[in-house]
């Protein structure tokens, strides 16, 4: 039902229950991701981070610029020693414990990189590290996709940024299944591969890595994706069909109670999608209250709502660079 207020009192109610502290490992897990869904950011890195301290996992809150570039140094230094085919086969992790991290920074990792992207940049250094020396693990994918995403962002270090995102494909590809399949698309297909490959070939799989995350119930990653593949196919999908994208992943949302966490980031393109196919008065300059009046209705995060015009006024921007006729 998309009740996720629900599942944080059972978790809490896990959580007092419990009679060891690893009969709580699920429900620690399940939270982190659950503060993370409705966007409690902040409290779910906090959560995360007492949780991993709990495991012997000693990471900066508030690591610093210089602490951040030194460990992502350090990380393409250790990973350049290897053959992408040998990391791949790397022997299993087997510590529990280990296991465990890897899992629980895999959660972290969204929250932190919305509200302290040099934590998330740490937290999935210490992952690939610890694929290296502790062995693979079914979410060691997501790790290397992550840092291969952080490496292309702007177009920079795309060699060495593909690079990472094969590896991470073929962890995904070793351990099989759908179970992190939309964390390793989302990072290798919207973030890497469409700097060096047509565009054409990344949005099938960031819509079925979007369709694998309704089906398994993670929207967090559904919406992640759809997102994604409504970003890189402005200039290869008629913006009818974008249009018809969203108001779909609308319904949906709306029919699991989530359209209000899941859709602010994609409301000032759904106003754009409107207005150009006719569907909204097409004046830009009153869309933009429109869409801080709709954000103030579904979340009372400051940032999403400072952020709105903003990512308002670049859609616009893209809409005209490829319609010539459209009025900014």
């Amino acid at each position: 039902t998309g009740d996720f207020e629900k599942v944080i009192q059972l978790v809490e109610e896990v959580l007092s229950r419990a009679r060891i502290f690893e009969d709580t490992f699920q429900a620690r897990i399940m939270k982190i991701y659950t503060l993370g869904t409705i966007g409690h950011f902040e409290e779910a890195v906090d959560f995360g981070l007492e949780t991993t301290s709990m495991l012997g996992e000693s990471i900066s809150k508030q690591p610093s610029t210089l602490s951040m570039l030194r460990m992502l140094v350090r990380t393409r230094r250790l990973v350049r020693k290897y053959d992408c085919d040998k990391l791949v086969q790397l022997p299993l992790m087997e510590d529990p414990k280990k296991n465990t991290v890897m899992l629980m920074y895999t959660f972290l990792f969204t929250p932190a990189f919305f509200r302290r992207p040099k934590l998330a940049a740490l937290i999935c250094c210490r992952m690939v590290d610890m694929t290296i020396r502790y062995g693979a693990s079914p979410v060691s994918g997501v790790a290397f996709s992550a840092i291969g995403a952080m490496l292309a962002s702007g177009g920079k270090h795309i060699e060495e940024a593909f690079s990472y995102g094969k590896i991470a494909l073929s962890f995904s590809g070793r351990f099989g299944g759908d179970a992190w399949v939309c964390r390793v698309v989302s990072g290798v297909f919207g973030c890497v591969n469409v700097w060096n490959k047509p565009v054409q070939t990344c949005l099938p799989p960031l819509k079925r890595a979007y369709l694998i995350g309704l089906g398994n119930g993670d929207i967090d990653m559904a919406v992640m994706n759809a997102s994604l593949y409504l970003w890189n196919s402005l200039d290869s999908v008629p913006i009818t069909a974008s249009y018809n994208f969203i108001q779909s992943l609308n319904d949906r949302m709306s029919f699991l109670g989530q359209k209000h966490y899941a859709l602010v980031p994609l409301k000032p393109l759904l106003h754009m999608c409107e207005s150009f196919v006719g569907q909204a008065t097409g004046n830009l300059k009153n869309i933009s209250s429109d869409c801080t009046k709709m954000d103030q209705e579904s979340t009372n995060d400051l940032s999403v709502l400072l952020a709105c015009p903003r990512n308002l006024n670049f859609y616009s921007m893209i809409l005209a660079y490829h319609f010539s006729d459209f009025k900014l």
